[in-house]
């Protein structure tokens, strides 16, 4: 609750001056009078008959359902605007206009998967109400908790505000169309699910529902996850999606001109497409039924749009419609984007329901649902904030042997890998990534090009072995994406493959979204999966377009970068483990690693044997790859010397390596750290034991943007010495051809990095 006033006392104070300036509050006023003046349908009831279409479509308590979700839509809109005014609401996006939508969350199946665009607030309400899961005051104070951001809002846990709340609703974010591709992949995946026979998480005959606004088809996200779901079909995979889109000829202040309608029939002609009267609820549940059905028991994309809606009130708040409409125009929306819900007043009304009484009831227990959520505790706990970006970590499985790495387990390995017959690194990942597909019958490996094995090769030979489960998708890393989010949610393990780092530009947006899931659904919906990117780094290919020296960061992510191939079997071990319950895993993979055998010229000394069964690191993980005085060919450092620690990760290490033994300059201890999320307690803990002199930290990364951070953090935790550096790649894009090294952070500037902190009094000034 505010320290100021009450939510009662802020309104009770605002409400008359909202009377005059607000026009929710005018159309308000208007409804009272409409139902009051439709009482005498509901009081000869019994010698009014309801509308022989309307007594078709909404059966016993359907029409009951369907008034109550109109009503409470208009309503909590209202009081949402009333709560902005008054410093209480947060959240003010309107749905009015769009009442007779109510009638989709009836026609759709309880269960059916399914995400709703923001503006899409009446099917939401009748699908909660339709189910019977929660009453009214129930559903009507979760949506108030929304609006309001309160802590106890069970959809998004007072982080933002979104539709849904029941086990197969999904959220939608404010990007607009950003929900078509995992969508999609729901459909797919779900079908996918039932063809491996593994228990899924949806009905055998779903179908995936997901709605739009006109605007959103000029989006890239809705034209990628349409372009998915066809081309799917159109190799004969199954996808029951039902595109739903909302026609009211307005995107915020942009006019539709009528586009939607030549959009129509030019880009949806491989789609079905179903026309209905969005203000006629009757017809809206008619045909959204058709729609299902044909999506459903077809298996193939469907669209159905809701033509002719006016929008009420503007986009939000914040709306400057008079600099886009004119007065007449407003008037207009006003009025008019009333036809759909005073044509359910009077059906409701024609049927026998006081729909005067329910008006009153519900505007009165919305009232109190914005009360009651306005005095619950807001998001104030910023560690329990940053802890929501993740899902806990899952500790053990029941039936799998964990070996813990140790110290001693890294010496015995180490011996143990001279007598075990070492590999190049791409040779290990292939058998890690069939390792994880033989253990879990609902993992999949998606991507583009890997059913032949890629161009890495690390995919070779998996195809043959596990059949339909790995699967090549078409060149758009946004439906990749979205559909490795679609098919956890389908219950599937995705392990999604991307095939060079710079490509991760192309489906940015669907990667960011991956990553916020867990903390915007607070916990209940996030999106596990194992996401590789290739290309990092210099590599065969070099160049600008496919190798990329930069790492996208973000709060949700676990990011990896081995150095080798036995800590990448391991570390995927344990990453599959983490993906199964929701956590998102990224594995960056150094290109020039992959088929490297040599640490110097001939040595073999980067081949790596198959770790045992069981045996894992986990995201706490690094280690000493090398330690002063264990090179004999060098020999510049002494028992007096600055002892220094190169802390590194991926390309990285085997730099550090090569400097360590050139005897070109200081020798020092080389750090494999590969968690780059966050500082790992493993590196924490080393350098706490070890106390060394001097660190310097080499980021494979341009502008050492990983490292820099992570050296941030260690210095305000006290865990560095006075004396470190941070060396990385050079601010500017990698040229193709023998050039490819000059972007990359070299020997030469690593030992001159170590030299500047083992003599700090010899460093020039900065």
């Amino acid at each position: 609750m505010s320290s100021e006033a009450s939510y009662e006392a802020k309104r009770a104070v605002k409400i008359g001056e909202l009377e005059e300036t607000l026009p929710e509050l005018r159309a308000t006023r208007a409804l009272e009078s409409l139902v009051s003046g439709k009482k005498h349908l509901q009081d000869s009831a019994s010698s009014q008959l309801p509308t022989p279409i309307w007594t078709e479509a909404f059966p016993g308590k359907d029409l009951e359902v369907l008034v109550d979700a109109a009503l409470a839509t208009f309503a909590l809109h209202v009081e949402s605007r009333i709560a902005s005014a008054i410093g209480e609401g947060f959240y003010t996006i309107g749905p009015c206009g769009e009442e007779a939508l109510a009638a989709v969350g009836l026609a759709l199946e309880p269960d059916d998967p399914c995400a709703l665009h923001y503006r899409h607030l009446a099917t939401s309400l009748a699908r909660t109400l339709g189910a019977g899961e929660k009453g009214l005051d129930a559903v009507l104070l979760d949506r108030a908790r929304g609006y309001v951001v309160s802590s106890l809002d069970p959809v998004c846990s007072g982080m933002h505000c979104c539709l849904g709340g029941r086990a197969n609703d999904f959220l939608v974010t404010s990007t607009l169309a950003s929900q078509a591709t995992p969508a999609v992949g729901r459909a797919l995946g779900g079908q996918i699910a039932q063809h491996l026979g593994v228990e899924g998480n949806f009905a055998t005959d779903f179908c995936s529902y997901v709605s739009f606004g006109d605007g959103s088809v000029n989006n890239a996200h809705f034209l990628s996850g349409l372009n998915l779901a066809e081309y799917a079909h159109s190799r004969s995979f199954k996808v029951p999606i039902l595109f739903g889109i909302s026609n009211n000829d307005l995107c915020i202040s942009l006019k539709g001109n009528g586009w939607l309608r030549r959009f129509a029939a030019q880009r949806l002609g491989g789609s079905s497409v179903i026309v209905a009267d969005g203000r006629d609820a009757a017809d809206v549940l008619l045909k959204t039924r058709e729609a299902r059905r044909l999506a459903a028991s077809k298996g193939r994309p469907s669209v159905i749009i809701y033509d002719g809606i006016v929008r009420r009130f503007g986009h939000a708040a914040t709306d400057r419609q008079a600099a886009y409409l004119s007065g007449a125009e407003i008037e207009a929306c006003i009025v008019e984007g009333g036809h759909a819900l005073e044509r359910i007043c009077e059906e409701g009304a024609a049927a026998g329901i006081d729909v005067e009484e329910r008006l009153a009831t519900i505007q009165e227990k919305v009232l109190g649902a914005f009360v009651e959520a306005s005095s619950e505790a807001k998001v104030s706990d910023r560690a329990a904030l940053v802890a929501s970006t993740r899902v806990p970590l899952n500790a053990q499985v029941e039936g799998t042997t964990r070996k813990a790495v140790t110290k001693a387990a890294t010496k015995k390995k180490k011996k143990n890998e001279k007598k075990k017959k070492g590999q190049v690194m791409r040779k290990l990942m292939t058998r890690a990534f069939g390792e994880i597909l033989e253990g879990n019958e609902n993992a999949v490996y998606l991507g583009e090009d890997v059913e032949h094995g890629g161009y890495y090769l690390v995919t070779d030979g998996l195809r043959e072995k596990f059949k339909s489960r790995v699967m090549d998708f078409p060149p758009d890393e946004t439906s990749l994406l979205g559909a490795a989010m679609g098919f956890f949610h389908a219950g599937l393990l995705p392990i999604c493959e991307i095939p060079y780092s710079a490509y991760l530009s192309c489906g940015f947006d669907m990667y960011k979204e991956a990553a916020a899931m867990t903390w915007l659904s607070g916990g209940r919906q996030p999106n596990g999966m194992i996401l590789r990117i290739q290309g990092f780094g210099k590599g065969v290919f070099g160049g600008n377009f496919h190798t990329h020296n930069e790492i996208f960061l973000a709060p949700g992510l676990d990011v990896v970068c081995f150095s080798n191939g036995s800590d990448y079997v391991r570390g995927m071990r344990y990453a599959a483990r983490q993906a199964a319950v929701g956590r998102m895993v990224v594995s960056i993979d150094s290109t020039a690693l992959l088929n490297e055998r040599h640490v110097l010229p001939g040595d073999d000394g980067w081949l790596r044997p198959f770790p045992g069964d069981g045996e894992e690191i986990d995201f706490d993980f690094a280690f000493h790859v090398h330690r002063r005085g264990a090179s004999s060919s060098s020999s510049s450092s002494s028992s007096s010397s600055p002892r220094i620690a190169v802390v590194t990760y991926g390309n990285g290490v085997l730099t550090a390596l090569r400097a360590s033994r050139s005897g070109r300059g200081e020798e020092f201890d080389v750090i494999d750290s590969p968690y780059l999320s966050a500082p790992s307690a493993g590196l924490r803990r080393i350098l706490h034991e070890e106390s060394y002199d001097g660190v310097v930290f080499l980021d494979v990364c341009k502008n050492a943007a990983v490292l820099s951070v992570h050296a941030m953090h260690l210095h305000r935790d006290g865990v560095l010495p006075p004396n470190f550096q941070v060396v990385g790649s050079a601010d500017t894009y990698n040229p193709l051809g023998a050039a490819n090294d000059i972007p990359f952070c070299g020997e030469e500037d690593l030992l001159q990095a170590v030299s500047a902190v083992a003599n700090p009094s010899s460093s020039p000034s900065p």
